[in-house]
């Protein structure tokens, strides 16, 4: 198991969650990180600190602290959920909230993952949410930083793109955050990317926003990431090199291993 997770808790009383490691944005050169972290004051903090220090103990490094984790009092109106998820869990926490959205989704779907290397109940449900009329957005960094990935990415491309996804590719940085906006409702951030490690092996977090403000928010920053995108074309796409298919579909039988 590989612990994917980025959770920072102060004093028991300040969280951060989201997609931020503890490394400069620019630590490998020629790319430059985009990250998306919100900060959390109030009960939802306890989550984190439980997780925190339940990972904590997995490492065979005793209690972070003998004290039980202590409820913070609420600090405003926002409405939030913690989700882990991780090989150890009965279900593929992410994954299957992340299906469940795509089937009930009515209008709109923003994801937004550096890894975009899902499995056949993703794609169906993206592909049955584009047919039922949903705007269904998929963002995915330009810049690229795992060439072999990259490869079995482009091969779900067309597909999606004849379904009625739109792609969209963000230009001049490195996109690491993970983000999912649905119809305005439900906003989730943290670190799971659409692909099976995350789905499967992974230990992740979500941070999971039911409040119209804080989803307004995730929908504000999304529109910024799609402006500052090119969006794939299916005729532009299918005229790409003929050379780029092979090593495209040979990436996407490895993809269970990536």
């Amino acid at each position: 198991m590989r612990n994917h997770r980025k959770l920072f808790v102060i004093d028991g009383a300040i969280g951060y969650a989201g997609s931020q490691n503890l490394v400069a944005k620019d630590f490998r050169p020629g790319f430059v990180n985009r990250e998306l972290v919100a900060r959390t004051t109030g009960p939802i903090v306890a989550a984190m600190a439980a997780v925190v220090a339940g990972d904590w103990t997995i490492e065979g490094r005793g209690a972070v602290d003998p004290a039980p984790v202590a409820v913070p009092a609420p600090t405003g109106d926002a409405r939030l959920q913690l989700l882990p998820s991780g090989a150890d869990f009965p279900l593929e926490g992410f994954e299957t909230l992340l299906v469940w959205q795509l089937h009930r989704a009515c209008d709109r779907v923003v994801l937004v993952t550096l890894y975009f290397v899902p499995d056949e109940a993703v794609i169906g449900a993206m592909r049955c949410a584009a047919a039922r009329g949903v705007a269904v957005h998929l963002v995915v960094s330009a810049v690229v930083d795992q060439q072999i990935v990259h490869l079995a990415q482009c091969s779900y491309f067309e597909e999606l793109l004849v379904a009625g996804v739109r792609i969209h590719r963000y230009r001049d940085f490195l996109l690491h955050a993970k983000n999912v906006g649905i119809d305005g409702t439900l906003g989730i951030l943290g670190s799971s990317n659409v692909d099976l490690r995350s789905f499967q092996l992974n230990e992740e977090v979500s941070l999971l926003l039911h409040d119209t403000a804080q989803i307004a928010r995730l929908d504000q920053i999304q529109a910024g990431y799609i402006a500052a995108s090119d969006e794939v074309r299916l005729d532009q796409w299918r005229a790409r090199p003929r050379w780029r298919h092979l090593p495209e579909n040979i990436a996407r039988i490895m993809s269970p291993l990536l």
